[in-house]
This record gives C-alpha cells, sequence and structure tokens, in this order.
C-alpha cells in the first residue's frame, strides 16, 4: 500500500487509488525535487558567498501505469495548464496513519513524461513545471500519532522570485 498520494485539480487526471481517504488519487511510489543556490569560492570578510537567485528544480514523481497514464502524455503533448496539484503524504504510527507532509503546486504544466518497463509492471517518471510551491509539515505526537501544533510552512514563488 502506498503512503503518498497525488491530484490534480484539473482536466481528466485521475488514479486508481482506492484508499478511503483518497478514493482516484494518483498512487505514487517516489517524487524528487529541489533547489540549489549559485555560489563563489571567492569569498571575503564584506559579503556572501551566493552570486544569483535561487533554481528551483521541476517536481518529478514516478508511479505504475494507471488510468492517468494517457491523459498525463496527452497533456505533456499539449502543454494543458494546471492550476493545482497536490501531495499528500502519510506515515505510520501506533493508531494507522497520519497525514503529515502536504505539497501544493500551483499553475503548472507537465513538462515531462517517460514510459519503461523491465520487468512486471511499467513505470512513468512524470516532471511537472510549476510556478509557486509550498510544503507543510505538521509534526505529531510520537505515542497517540494525533497532529501536534508544531506546522512548518515554506512557499517559493517562481514567477515573482519569493521565497516566504
Amino acid at each position: 500500500m502506498t503512503d503518498v498520494y497525488l491530484y490534480f485539480h484539473g482536466p481528466d487526471v485521475a488514479g486508481d487509488s482506492q484508499d478511503s481517504e483518497n478514493i482516484g488519487a494518483i498512487e505514487i511510489m517516489s517524487f524528487s525535487f529541489g533547489s540549489d543556490m549559485p555560489t563563489t569560492d571567492a569569498r571575503s570578510y564584506a559579503g556572501s558567498g551566493t552570486t544569483g537567485k535561487v533554481h528551483m528544480s521541476d517536481f518529478s514523481f514516478v508511479k505504475s501505469t494507471d488510468s492517468a497514464s494517457v491523459p498525463l502524455m496527452k497533456h505533456c503533448w499539449i502543454g494543458t495548464h494546471f492550476e493545482k496539484v497536490l501531495v499528500k503524504c502519510y506515515r505510520a504510527h501506533n493508531t494507522g496513519r497520519i497525514e503529515y507532509l502536504n505539497i501544493l503546486l500551483e499553475s503548472c504544466v507537465v513538462s515531462d513524461f517517460l514510459i519503461g518497463a523491465s520487468s512486471g509492471v511499467p513505470t512513468e517518471s512524470v516532471m511537472l513545471n510549476y510556478g509557486k510551491i509550498s510544503l507543510k509539515y505538521t509534526d505529531s505526537e510520537k505515542l497517540s500519532g494525533k497532529g501536534s501544533a508544531n506546522k512548518q510552512v515554506i512557499a517559493y514563488d517562481r514567477v515573482q522570485n519569493l521565497a516566504g
């Protein structure tokens, strides 16, 4: 059973998830994205080593072939704009599981779609280019599994080059 689910808010992209809390979501096997800040080795006492603005990579995820496969490939081909894409991550605790990480992508396009197989079910690697990304992490009590008041939120707007 997967513990990471992805939702497209837009035309005709739905997955096969039968999880009671995530019906119709895309079950994803892995995801990645990152950022890098250009730096220089030539530092002085007067300033830092940064030389530009942060570079945010596209959001990449891997999934098994499912009902979302053909629509995702089509939307990559025609450049469909999606208002929002939501990723929900769960972790186990002693009474079940808890949602602890949400990733919201806004103003998205499918920038890359790869399908392949070596044995078993084909898998797909999908990349999303986005205008804004937001992450919300909710800590949980280790014994009860209840979400705590400790929430951490961060966002980056690629269009306006603003972090917050």
